[in-house]
């Protein structure tokens, strides 16, 4: 499924007009997907996330979560 998902991403989420763009997107995408999606282990299977905490304001620490691939 989110194979068959590459070109309407390469056509709706590439802001570009340059075909290598484009290529490089897809490589990128298939590396991605092929690694976390054809991987069986118990490792692959945990969902990969980012922790970010900054010091904006003094005495106020912001944290935020984001997936990394969120092919799952």
């Amino acid at each position: 499924m989110v194979m068959n998902s590459i070109e309407d991403s390469v056509k709706n989420l590439v802001p570009s007009q340059y075909d290598e763009v484009k290529m490089g997107y897809r490589k990128v995408y298939e590396l991605l997907a092929g690694k976390w999606l054809g991987d069986t282990s118990v490792a692959a299977q945990i969902g990969h996330a980012e922790l970010l905490m900054s010091l904006i304001t003094p005495k106020i620490i912001v944290s935020q979560v984001a997936m990394q691939h969120p092919f799952r």
